[in-house]
């Protein structure tokens, strides 16, 4: 029943330390309220059925408290805190018993049996199921218990005199302290690294349980010193530890789950924490309640900076106060070792706690090096909060990219990923019945908002992750800043389920998804989300829901696409501007027109040109899969979504979820019902053949991949040769960032191969495009191959005359080949097709002064002026 309890709690408030450490505090003041109160036999009867009626009506209960909210003092947290309280006195038999079993010393058992149930039920399909059980064990554990008498350890403390009572107390209630301490300042270092699910906490409590199991230490402020000293020593360690448990769990020849090695080092910290957690004697009162205080306060006592210094002191009372001369020179030998060691090691670099491992699972490359910041951006702050860890990132001198992690998932104002962010937030204004307000959620940096505020103005209301994070990204950015503070996008910062479940009813809710789990920052997808999502939109409201696959397992577009349309009744898939690896999905159930896509296309034609879509059109061509079909893939057979763990696909190579796209699209050919022009299928047919390209080349069929293209490139005009040059737009920039490190290496260098390969692949994929060929000539010309750089230059300028990196590759060759009139020719031809560029003129001005005529500098450098 607990364990139902902790999904229930994190589908609401997140799988953050501040969610989960809380209700974790809470159930254990009523656990030690529980040890001096007894229950009513009415009660027990009551809570049998009273947790499944509070899980089945968590929607109304939320709506219900936030309608009465005005009765208390007005902040948004106490929402969440008032319904926890509620789930704990719905959970009071069960606490009783929890009481009355873990207070018996001679029954070990009893602690590694709770952690089994813990975790059974989080391999439950619903919480409800783990309820249904939890009844029946509650009836026959009250059967079991209501009779017994005082346990030996409750006779055996009342036997103690006062004095030694007392102290036998406060030696209980200060090891519990610390060991909550301990625990929650390990868990919170280490979750955003390994696993910052409820399934990471959940390994903690399975080592905390099967440790308790063991016989409690003799030498308590000891072992508190011994568990700091290895907390202490953790994040020297994790630099070069962290990469070698990722890499176990991508070794697919051991035949575990690579998760399982994910959550070892934090079965571990519960493990080591263990001998300080017991409880004392059923009736015991004091120690729970320490337990509470040092989970609450350990985070912020214990930081990587204090917890030597913590750990010191426990050793030094041992040497004050312990009566054994060999526990005393135990202590002072450690407390001497972790003071030296404080002088000569480092400083850990807080950085790698709040950078994920788990990221860069299925790639070797990556992993040996992930704690590098991301390409083309650098570290700007970083720290620990409530919602758990956050890094905020910025651009180079030469960029003005920005990025946020939050929980270890990376956002950005750049990329593929922050263009399907920005159409969802198009699809959102432009979908959504007019007038209402609607809920954003997800939305780190901004991009979703960015193609809200291209619309008329109207009522958003913003639920904000993590506000520190979102401060110091408004701080490097006044555009988005100034979104942010616009009087029609009110900030919230609370979870996302929060913010949902207290809003009353909205036209649209628009989500970016980030991950297919729950953890501090994100709300992670199943049948309870989107039952969620549904019951707090109008009849005819819209749901828009980005989802990033990145690290979504095979077969997962089928499991949302089921969940999806079980609620509503019309669900479309929309592909993003580029790429392939988010997917949208726009859900509602009244069918979306064409009409209502293109009355207010012109409202935010600009933006949306910016995204590559020059007409209604091509916009309404982005959807790809109707009704229909998105209902049959829905149909599919899939596992259950499960949020509360990590993804198995982490240790996967990326996955090309629309494998099946191009099938289902031959048999749904109008997704708007005969409402959209003729124009809309011309875009989507040639999505079509861009789809079959990226999976003949996915499954190695290449030449059914260049085929694809050349189709691409012939048969669908102007659209195909866009996503065309879309394709081959990754290998163009590769191509360029190796050709820039092999110019500064040495001409044996394995870059210039690399350079090579990745401009044949585009001129391979794009045959009649310029671009691939200019940088082949680029690339020859650099190796000193001045008749194969003209050929390609020349090749280029056949396809697009007017192409100016061309003409200046061929003044170049006839540069280094002592041809000045040939160079005068390019550079005059480079001006004529580009009188705008200032670089042209520039250009000629240098040759004309190479060749002293000073005149005819002067002049193209005034042209370059203008």
């Amino acid at each position: 029943m607990l364990g139902a309890g902790a999904q229930t709690i994190v589908s609401l408030s997140g799988a953050g330390p501040q969610s989960i450490l809380g209700a974790s505090v809470v159930g254990l003041l009523f656990f030690s309220l529980a040890r001096r109160l007894g229950t009513p036999n009415w009660l027990w009867r009551i809570g049998l059925v009273l947790p499944w009626g509070f899980f089945v009506n968590l929607d109304w209960l939320n709506v219900f408290v936030a309608q009465h909210s005005r009765q208390l003092t007005g902040s948004t947290a106490e929402v969440p805190t008032v319904v926890l309280t509620l789930l704990a006195l719905s959970f009071w038999p069960s606490i009783r018993i929890l009481a009355q079993t873990l207070g018996r010393q001679g029954d070990r058992s009893s602690p590694m049996l709770l952690g089994l149930g813990i975790l059974l039920s989080t391999l439950m399909a619903s919480p409800g199921f783990g309820l249904a059980f939890g009844a029946i064990g509650l009836a026959y554990g009250h059967a079991t218990l209501s009779g017994q008498r005082a346990h030996r350890a409750h006779r055996a403390h009342r036997a103690l005199g006062a004095k030694h009572r007392v102290f036998h107390t406060a030696q209980l209630t200060a090891s519990a302290l610390a060991g909550g301490i301990w625990l929650s300042a390990g868990w919170v270092g280490l979750r955003t690294v390994f696993d910052p699910t409820l399934g990471g906490a959940i390994a903690v409590v399975t080592g905390l349980t099967l440790g308790r199991t063991l016989k409690a230490t003799p030498l308590p402020f000891i072992w508190v010193g011994i568990v700091g000293v290895y907390l202490w020593s953790t994040p020297h360690l994790l630099g070069e530890a962290a990469p070698q448990i990722a890499a176990l769990g991508m070794n697919q020849s051991l035949g575990i789950d690579g998760r399982l090695w994910l959550a070892l080092p934090l079965f571990f910290l519960g493990l080591i924490a263990s001998p300080l957690t017991f409880l004392g004697p059923r009736d015991s009162v004091l120690p729970p309640i320490g337990l509470a205080a040092g989970l609450w306060f350990g985070p912020s006592v214990a930081s990587t900076d204090h917890i030597l210094w913590v750990a010191s002191g426990a050793l030094g009372l041992v040497v004050l106060f312990a009566k054994p001369l060999g526990q005393r020179a135990i202590a002072g030998g450690v407390c001497l070792f972790v003071v030296g060691a404080q002088g000569w090691l480092p400083a850990p670099e807080k950085i790698l706690n709040r950078t994920s491992v788990w990221s860069k699972a299925s790639s070797p490359s990556a992993l040996a090096s992930w704690s590098a910041p991301p390409a083309r951006l650098a570290a700007k702050q970083h720290g620990l909060t409530p919602s758990g860890s956050f890094v905020t990132w910025t651009g180079t001198q030469t960029t003005t990219d920005l990025g946020m992690s939050l929980d270890g998932a990376l956002g950005s104002s750049f990329g593929d990923k922050a263009q399907s962010e920005e159409l969802a937030g198009h699809l959102g204004a432009l979908l959504s019945p007019k007038s209402e307000a609607q809920i954003l959620i997800g939305d780190w940096m901004g991009n979703a908002l960015r193609g809200i505020a291209a619309h008329p103005p109207g009522l958003t209301h913003v639920a904000v992750s993590s506000v520190y994070a979102l401060r110091s990204i408004a701080n490097m950015d006044p555009v988005r800043q100034r979104l942010w503070l616009q009087p029609g996008h009110p900030l919230y910062g609370e979870f996302s389920a929060s913010l949902t479940r207290r809003t009353p009813s909205v036209g649209s809710i628009i989500e970016i998804n980030h991950s297919p789990w729950t953890s501090g920052a994100n709300w992670g997808l199943d049948d309870g989300h989107i039952s969620a999502i549904k019951a707090h939109l109008s009849p005819d409201g819209v749901y828009v829901l980005c989802v990033h696959m990145r690290w979504w397992a095979d077969g997962a577009l089928s499991q949302i696409a089921g969940a999806l349309t079980t609620q509503f009744q019309s669900v479309t898939t929309w592909l993003p501007p580029e790429g392939v690896d988010s997917i949208i999905f726009v859900a509602s159930d009244k069918a979306a027109t064409y009409k209502a896509l293109a009355s207010g296309f012109d409202h935010a034609r600009a933006a949306l040109l910016s995204l590559g879509f020059q007409s209604p059109e091509m916009l309404a061509g982005a959807a790809i899969l109707g009704q229909n079909s998105t209902r049959v893939l829905g149909a599919l057979d899939h596992p259950p979504l499960r949020p509360d763990r990590l993804s198995a696909g982490l240790f996967d190579r990326p996955t090309l979820h629309l494998s099946h796209a191009p099938e289902l699209m031959k048999d749904q050919v109008d997704p708007w019902n005969g409402t959209a022009p003729p124009g809309v299928a011309e875009v989507r047919s040639a999505k079509a053949t861009l789809l079959t390209m990226l999976s003949s080349a996915t499954q190695g069929h290449l030449e059914g991949a260049f085929e694809a293209a050349r189709a691409l490139s012939n048969a669908h005009g102007a659209t195909g040769k866009q996503a065309l040059a879309r394709v081959i737009e990754p290998h163009i920039r590769n191509a360029r960032t190796a050709l820039r490190h092999a110019r500064s290496a040495d001409p044996n260098s394995s870059k210039w191969d690399d350079a090579i390969r990745f401009a044949t692949t585009a001129r391979m994929l794009s045959p009649k495009s310029h671009t691939p060929l200019t940088l082949l000539g680029d690339i020859a010309l650099a190796r000193g191959f001045l008749p194969m750089a003209l050929e390609h230059y020349k090749q280029a300028l056949k396809i697009k005359p007017n192409h100016v990196p061309a003409l200046e590759g061929l003044a170049r060759c006839a540069r280094l080949g002592d041809e000045p009139k040939k160079v005068g020719q390019a550079l005059r031809d480079a001006t004529h097709h580009a009188p705008r560029d200032w670089r042209t003129w520039h250009n000629l001005a240098v040759f004309h002064l190479e060749n002293d005529d000073n005149t005819a500098a002067m002049t193209a450098i005034e042209s370059a002026l203008g």
